[in-house]
């Protein structure tokens, strides 16, 4: 349709009735996500509609803990058809009618590519109806199933998505509230709580939190003792050539996976090393620019041979992309390309086709693979005596379905083509025991990689596990894509050559404020870092970067020396310690005996006779008072003059041509006036008593009553 369909809700209608209606609208109107799918169907096709790298092809509306995987016919397992669950393992009704309509509508309106997540939220909130109401009609939700919703989710997802799905169970409730569909809307939060981001650098538990980000160096020897094998196996030569260049720049791993064949850019030059380097091409996942990462020429060659080393393997599946782009029939060997006349062919020329390349004599367990591949994808095929027999364009036609979703264009994003992409493999290329396919492929999943860097089952030996590889504890090592991300950005801060912005686009960030969660440098790594700084002109700035120049003193001397500390005034520096103790002349700097003046200052000069102008106005003005009799006078007349005369002092120097520019002068025999001594004065003050005979209280009582009788005699005289 060339313009979206818009619910609008029969605000009048009960919510019962306004969800028949929906759900009709719906059904009339909008397509299920893709035009093979159907409302009847309880298993949904989102091939190519998932997030990128999402290697899923069917959503389910299933009840909560059913695994589609079971119920595969025959126990086979293929992504070309969907799951037989039984009918008492889907969402119960009306439920589940309300499901596929809210996914469908939800998906026209916003694309969102996050389908599998709401459909299984969708599925915590119809088991909480479930269990609470006793039925699953989706108008009598409440904030208290909601609850109960959430307290599902905590029992079965981990604390990393827990929030998630949470906030993804509250965009459904919003929606249905939106189109109300709720009996009584409310407004409602998930009760789960986002994880806690700790920052901190110190303590057992950052130890711990870095331990579970960072990969262990024994990981990373193996790793490397991996690449730099002769391996000839597929999946220790992919997954050893990505972590190679992973720990050349920091990337996403669904970055690795969709990286263009021509990563490599030209080499160049450290104009003061003459070393030669490397760049690497990405087009980052989350929404930054693309940009060519830099790889330093320590780790050139590596880059180099990681590329080439995939390059190396995906070369056949290369081949049947451009194949597929320019012709669309089936990939034949030229050998075998006479079988095109064949109006049928039997099981050995299958298994030429599809596997083995070439027709020899089957073994049993060929046979039974090739009919697996054939009742899978839906071949009919005539058995007799001599065999089982398929009609070549039958297979031709179950082959091309095979291709990858979107083909020819792997991104849609960068246009990128399937035979322009790195990481290809045929079908079947990683399975230790199969051969792979001839003329089927695919781009690699993320769970290849997964799988190869952390064993998922006993049937799923990861590269460190067939190596035999383990820690100290007797545990198998493991890796994750996202460890050598977290690791890079580490060492990067580490090295101090790097600011947070270079950090944060060598990352391929949007923000620069993103870099803290990638940040595990300890306590100890910080002061290692400004330990080796101290004395590097290179690394450090100020006086920590000559300190190997200066002369060092004994802590005894030291305290001898009268200036510890200095900080700026309006006349030059005042050197008191106020480590010791405070101002005792708080803004009388002149009458200190700590200021200290340096010639050539321009700003303390300026002041200095500026004050010398105001001194002489306010010592005629204390002046004049003194010869009218005004009280005080002569004290402020004093004050004035001692201080006129400490500035005169100060000028004579500063104006005296034999003292050169740049000394530093401190006048002597200033005693500045101290609150602690004036406290002292006061403590030596005698108090005449009024007796030396009193020896009761009944007589001081007598001499308190004569003195109030003659305070008021006084006062009734005035």
């Amino acid at each position: 349709m060339t313009s979206p369909i818009r619910f609008v809700p029969r605000v009048a209608s009960d919510a019962k009735k306004n969800l028949s209606t929906f759900i009709k609208m719906v059904r009339t109107e909008i397509t299920p996500l893709l035009p093979c799918n159907d409302f009847s169907l309880n298993a949904w096709s989102i091939k190519g509609l998932g997030k990128k790298g999402d290697n899923g092809k069917y959503i389910y509306f299933s009840k909560l803990d059913v695994k589609p995987s079971r119920y595969y016919q025959e126990g086979s397992y293929s992504l070309s058809r969907p799951a037989n669950i039984p009918d008492e393992l889907l969402m119960r009704e009306p439920f589940r009618s309300f499901a596929k309509t809210l996914v469908a509508y939800d998906y026209e309106q916003t694309k969102s590519k996050s389908i599998n997540r709401k459909v299984l939220a969708l599925r915590y909130l119809e088991q909480a109806l479930f269990e609470l109401n006793g039925c699953t009609c989706p108008t009598t939700t409440t904030p208290e199933v909601l609850n109960r919703a959430c307290t599902l989710i905590n029992e079965r997802v981990g604390k990393c998505h827990s929030s998630s799905m949470g906030k993804s169970l509250e965009y459904v409730y919003k929606k249905m509230v939106e189109l109300e569909l709720v009996a009584v809307p409310s407004s409602w939060s998930s009760i789960i709580p986002a994880r806690a981001q700790s920052y901190n650098r110190i303590g057992k538990e950052f130890d711990l939190e870095r331990q579970r980000k960072l990969p262990s160096p024994l990981a990373l020897e193996a790793m490397a003792e991996i690449f730099n094998s002769d391996s000839d196996d597929a999946l220790e030569i992919f997954s050893s050539s990505i972590c190679a260049l992973m720990l050349c720049s920091p990337d996403r791993s669904i970055e690795m996976l969709y990286a263009p064949r021509d990563i490599l850019t030209p080499d160049w030059v450290d104009k003061k090393t003459g070393e030669v380097g490397t760049g690497l091409r990405w087009y980052p996942a989350k929404g930054a620019r693309p940009t060519v990462k830099t790889v330093i020429p320590s780790m050139r060659d590596i880059a180099v041979r990681a590329v080439e080393k995939l390059r190396q393997l995906s070369e056949p599946a290369q081949k049947l992309a451009e194949w597929y782009e320019k012709h669309h029939r089936i990939y034949l060997p030229p050998h075998l390309e006479y079988l095109r006349l064949n109006p049928r062919i039997n099981q050995r020329e299958i298994n030429a086709i599809l596997f083995s390349g070439n027709i020899r004599k089957l073994e049993t367990n060929e046979s039974a693979r090739i009919m697996n591949w054939l009742d899978s994808n839906n071949v009919p095929r005539i058995s007799t005596k001599r065999g089982s027999s398929v009609s070549f364009k039958d297979l031709e036609r179950a082959v091309l379905k095979q291709l990858p979703a979107g083909f020819p264009i792997m991104d849609s994003e960068t246009g990128m083509r399937y035979s322009e992409a790195l990481c290809l493999a045929r079908k079947g290329e990683f399975h230790a025991l199969s051969i792979p396919s001839q003329c089927c492929f695919d781009k690699v999943s993320y769970g290849v990689l997964q799988r190869a860097l952390k064993t998922s089952s006993p049937t799923k030996q990861s590269v460190f596990e067939r190596r035999g590889y383990m820690d100290k504890d007797r545990k198998y090592l493991y890796l994750s894509t996202h460890m050598l991300r977290h690791y890079l950005n580490t060492l990067v801060r580490h090295s101090g050559l790097l600011t947070e912005d270079e950090i944060a686009v060598w990352s391929g960030r949007m923000s620069v404020r993103q870099n803290t969660a990638y940040n595990h440098e300890s306590d100890r790594d910080v002061i290692t870092k400004l330990r080796d700084a101290v004395g590097d002109p290179s690394r450090s700035v100020g006086p920590f970067s000559n300190i190997d120049n200066r002369i060092f003193i004994r802590r005894d001397e030291f305290a001898n020396i009268k200036i510890i500390t200095a900080h700026t005034t309006e006349l030059g520096y005042c050197i008191h310690d106020y480590a010791q103790s405070p101002c005792q002349v708080h803004q009388d700097c002149i009458n200190c005996n700590e200021v200290v003046c340096i010639k050539g200052d321009v700003r303390a000069e300026t002041n200095l006779r500026k004050m010398h102008l105001e001194l002489t106005r306010l010592q005629a003005d204390a002046k004049a008072a003194f010869s009218a009799e005004v009280l005080n006078a002569a004290e402020w007349f004093a004050y004035q003059t001692k201080t006129l005369e400490r500035v005169n002092q100060l000028l004579a120097i500063l104006d005296d041509p034999e003292v050169p520019s740049g000394a530093v002068i401190q006048l002597s025999g200033v005693t500045p006036p101290s609150r602690l001594a004036m406290a002292d004065e006061m403590r030596k003050i005698r108090i005449k008593p009024v007796s030396q005979s009193i020896t009761s209280l009944d007589e001081v009582r007598a001499l308190l009553t004569d003195s109030n009788m003659q305070n008021k005699g006084s006062s009734n005289d005035r």
